[in-house]
């Protein structure tokens, strides 16, 4: 049981990292540029996902649960909010870019469920 549990740990750790930084790189190369220019709403609330979704993989690597509750809603935050902003048409993206957490969210979620049977 203990080495399932790390399996889906360690899973959830990489690829929540690559998808974070993924999503964190790309705001900052083009978000933050644009932010500079004037305020926009929408990289704004697209800034405020993101943050919440980073704030999640954090705290996921100490309360695997919690964190992986979190990352999974900011998944669907994300989906909502690239099915909202961006063309109607665009199912694939918006599955894209939100399974890209809710995949490491649920992973995290999983592996923070798990008990640990110890035999003595």
């Amino acid at each position: 049981m203990a080495g399932r549990k790390m399996l889906f740990k360690w899973s959830a750790r990489i690829t929540g990292f690559f998808a974070i930084g993924f999503f964190d790189g790309f705001f900052i190369t083009n978000g933050f540029p644009e932010l500079i220019r004037g305020f926009d709403g929408k990289l704004m609330s697209l800034l405020t996902v993101l943050v919440f979704a980073s704030m999640g993989y954090i705290f996921a690597w100490f309360q695997e649960k919690l964190g992986g509750i979190v990352m999974t809603f900011a998944g669907v935050v994300l989906g909502l909010y690239m099915f909202y902003n961006t063309g109607k048409n665009e199912y694939l993206v918006m599955l894209l870019f939100s399974l890209a957490l809710i995949i490491p969210g649920i992973l995290f979620w999983v592996a923070g469920s798990q008990t640990i049977e110890q035999d003595f």
